[in-house]
């Protein structure tokens, strides 16, 4: 009983941490257009379960290109568990494409 009362506050815990992660990068989103808001927040939906957004947001700022990101993406969706169609798979590269264009 115990050890279950600890996994469950530690799965909470990175929950928390990883929605956190997500937030920051909200407020760039609320000047996309109102499809790459959604691309967004599909984004986080997909990605978040499992690891914060920093992953991404640290590989834009390694490679600039988008086929880069369209890579990672596709790397992630491959992972077991990630249930991350095509179609969702272009969306979340639009909104992170959407994001490195406004680094430049």
């Amino acid at each position: 009983m115990r050890l279950a009362c600890l996994l469950c506050l530690a799965t909470l815990t990175v929950v928390s941490a990883c929605a956190a992660s997500a937030k920051k990068y909200d407020p760039e989103f609320t000047l996309a257009s109102e499809t790459v808001q959604e691309d967004w927040q599909l984004t986080k939906d997909k990605c978040l379960p499992c690891h914060g957004m920093d992953r991404y947001f640290n590989h834009l700022e390694l490679y600039s290109e988008r086929r880069d990101i369209e890579e990672l993406v596709r790397d992630m969706a491959r992972k077991r568990g990630a249930k991350i169609s095509d179609d969702e798979q272009v969306r979340i590269v639009n909104a992170l494409d959407w994001h490195r264009q406004q680094l430049e």
